[in-house]
């Protein structure tokens, strides 16, 4: 399914042969084993632009198909089919920081175009930043910044083997160079956002060299705290205290931010949570999204989503309309949750092809949101897919009722205020283009 995004054996660069250090033959096991890793960790999600023309057209083709992108939920089919731009980067991320403060991020060429990607780093240097969050000392002479802003599941990766690391650098060098059309813009945060030594690497870099394999819990354990975004898609930040009582560090939690700024900030950084994030309470673990926690969990929907650089809008996916989706707990069909009699066969359908566990109204398949990456992990192997779900099917019981997805039409004021707690402010309406 994947292949027309470039992930086949025949869209790799030939150059990439020659990278030295290891054989041949290592050399191809690492780029085979970094194509799965990046791949099933969904790097082209954020890192390919949308399959539209680089500045807007007011041909009615050209129209007709941004407005279908903005629209049509099954947003996979857009991304780049042909892989003209495969991961040479151009996103936007507008971010909400606060009611006054707001930011730009726009994801990175990470080809290996020596000009605009990252062609001129070596594979250890591609590793280093991967795991580190930082770029190598020849792109900062450059005038990049040092440090880069970490996007889950990026805020995971210090947990990933050395190996791991390598691999998925080894892959990166062997994709096509692409230029950027337009030039990606500089990132755009206040001073206190911008990322530093005290956020980046996110925590404690995993001392292991290779990562746990097989069809075992430790394999899956692995996976979803360093790579696969189960996490960061099923969990959210909670002060509720029915359901803090599931997490035992919730007295330290408290404990911390009694003590101020600098005690919370290094607590960020040694539980790989982002800097940019509120001190929101405790993260509850796979028990899905709530209310409180707009930057975990939580997904904004709808028919304004950004295409293109410079452009403006509250979603970040696309919907006919506005609407908050809030990722499902997965706690359920764990330890004497309601669905524990699920098996691991509907649960390994549900990630590799997005059909839900429970059927609809008339008994027939039921799709999972497109939210959930599943056209990615339609290439998990067996191992990595049952192990997967037989952690989730270990996981105590959260009860966590989780509104899944609410409609807002055209009020995009309403999905707004329901993420973030409180209506827009006039920055909100600035940086999101609404009057």
């Amino acid at each position: 399914m994947l292949s027309s995004l470039c992930f086949t054996g025949a869209c790799f660069n030939a150059r990439a042969q020659t990278l030295g250090g290891v054989s041949a033959q290592e050399q191809e096991q690492l780029i085979s084993r970094g194509r799965y890793l990046a791949i099933v960790g969904v790097c082209s999600a954020c890192h390919t632009p949308p399959n539209v023309k680089p500045e807007p057209s007011k041909d009615p083709v050209d129209l007709t198909h941004d407005r279908l992108f903005r629209t049509d939920p099954d947003w996979f089919k857009y991304l780049d089919p042909q892989a003209k731009n495969y991961l040479s980067g151009g996103v936007p991320f507008i971010l909400r920081l606060g009611p006054t403060s707001s930011g730009l991020v726009v994801t990175t060429n990470i080809t290996p175009d020596p000009v605009d990607g990252i062609g001129t780093w070596t594979v250890q240097e591609i590793a280093d930043a991967i795991r580190q969050g930082r770029r190598p000392k020849s792109a900062v002479a450059r005038g990049r910044p040092e440090f880069l802003y970490l996007f889950p599941p990026h805020i995971s990766y210090n947990n990933l083997a050395r190996e791991d690391a390598m691999a998925l650098a080894y892959y990166l060098k062997s994709v096509p160079a692409k230029k950027n059309a337009v030039p990606i813009a500089r990132r755009e945060l206040p001073n206190e956002f911008e990322p530093s030594a005290d956020t980046n690497p996110a925590g404690p870099l995993s001392q292991n060299d290779k990562a746990p394999a097989g069809r075992t819990m430790e394999r899956a354990q692995y996976l979803t705290s360093s790579l696969v975004g189960c996490r960061e898609c099923h969990s959210h930040h909670s002060n509720n205290q029915d359901l803090v009582a599931f997490v035992p560090e919730h007295e330290e939690r408290m404990r911390v931010a009694k003590q101020g700024a600098a005690a919370i900030r290094e607590y960020k950084k040694d539980h790989q949570w982002d800097a940019a994030e509120p001190f929101l309470g405790p993260l509850i673990p796979f028990a899905g999204g709530g209310p409180g926690d707009p930057y975990e969990g939580a997904f904004r929907l709808g028919p304004d989503l950004p295409l293109r650089i410079g452009e403006k809008g509250a979603s970040l996916f696309p919907y006919p309309g506005f609407a908050v989706l809030y990722g499902g707990n997965l706690t359920q069909f764990g330890l004497n949750g309601p669905g524990s009699g699920v098996t691991a066969e509907a649960l390994v359908r549900a990630i590799r092809q997005g059909i839900a566990t429970t059927p609809d109204e008339y008994g027939r398949p039921r799709a999972l949101s497109q939210v959930m990456m599943w056209p990615f992990y339609s290439s998990m192997t067996d191992d990595d897919a049952y192990a997967i779900a037989a952690y989730v099917k270990s996981l105590s019981y959260i009860p966590n009722e989780v509104n899944h997805l609410t409609y807002y039409g055209e009020d995009w004021e309403g999905m707004f205020t329901q993420v973030f707690g409180s209506p827009p402010t006039a920055n909100d309406r600035q940086i999101f283009g609404k009057k």
